[in-house]
């Protein structure tokens, strides 16, 4: 078996390269990334509902979980992605995302430090702690620098497609 080396240089490429290794395009997602010693490999993809990490009762549980999962894998650090609709920062958004990553960063608190908490938006992305305009403004920076990375267009001249949505994964069309 062959191995490929990817190189992730900043958080765009690995924004471009999750939907690749989950097989689609998360939606009311969040998406929680083991980075491994020495140099911050990525390891352990998980995804769970946005609306199961954010809910006040049961998102502190689902977060030590999964927390518990990127220990397992070996994570010195960790970054989670949030797949929602819209900027969480924007006045009058509902909490679940801010709640979910809450969670996460409180379950994560004693063994993985400092999380990076990213946002892809249907329109954009951005790092939800990010108050500088210039760098995250207002529905974030446009989701097309995404489609053109080093890390997209090496994992799409490898064969690697990515499904619109999860449904799609294990769809087998009809046959003629």
């Amino acid at each position: 078996m062959d191995t490929t080396t990817i190189r992730v240089s900043e958080p765009r490429e690995m924004l471009a390269y999750l939907p690749h290794q989950l097989g689609f395009r998360p939606h009311e997602s969040a998406v929680a990334v083991s980075l491994r010693p020495p140099r911050g490999r990525i390891g352990l993809v998980a995804r769970v509902d946005l609306a199961d990490l954010g809910d006040v009762v049961h998102g502190p549980q689902v977060a030590r979980g999964l927390v518990a999962h990127l220990d397992a894998d070996g994570a010195e650090r960790a970054v989670l992605v949030l797949y929602t609709a819209h900027d969480p920062r924007a006045p009058g958004r509902p909490p679940g995302a801010r709640a979910a990553a809450e969670h996460f960063r409180e379950a994560a608190a004693a063994g993985l430090s400092d999380v990076a908490v990213w946002v892809v938006t249907a329109d954009g992305y951005l790092a939800l702690d990010c108050d500088d305009h210039g760098c995250c403004p207002p529905g974030g920076r446009p989701l097309r620098d995404l489609e053109s990375t080093a890390v997209g267009a090496q994992l799409v001249l490898a064969g690697s497609a990515v499904a619109d949505c999860r449904a799609d994964v294990a769809r087998i069309p009809s046959a003629g």
